[in-house]
């Protein structure tokens, strides 16, 4: 899909990128008390939430990179809020990492809409934790 043909989709691509930077915004805070409490289930449920608010809109303007590998991200975040993934160093690190390059992403693709993503080594990673 190429998405410059239209004029009202790209509008509806600004609005998601502009949500998704504010909702990836409040990831530093969040990372920092998972940091501080690794078992803060409140704080997983927050995050999970937050990538969970990701995917269909993501999907709807035609993001379906974002919304695929934040589904992922949102099952990770709750088998660590549940205990089936051990909140152990590496899972945290790798969770903020992941995080991280999807607030990059949105940057990236607030400037070039064809930026094209790649998550499969990533998504692979999330699905065998």
């Amino acid at each position: 899909m190429d998405f410059n043909d239209d004029e009202g989709m790209r509008e509806l691509q600004d609005f998601f990128l502009d949500e998704a930077k504010e909702l990836l915004g409040k990831v530093e805070h969040l990372s920092l008390q998972i940091e501080k409490n690794p078992h803060d289930e409140d704080t997983y449920q927050e995050l999970a939430r937050l990538t969970h608010n990701l995917k269909g809109p993501g999907k709807a303007v035609g993001f379906d990179d974002i919304s695929h590998f934040a589904h992922l991200l949102e099952d990770f975040i709750l088998g660590l809020k549940k205990g089936k993934i051990e909140s152990s160093r590496n899972n945290l690190d790798f969770l903020f990492s992941c995080l991280d390059l999807l607030r990059s992403d949105a940057e990236k693709i607030s400037l070039d809409k064809n930026f094209k993503l790649n998550y499969d080594v990533i998504a692979v990673q999330v699905m065998i934790s």
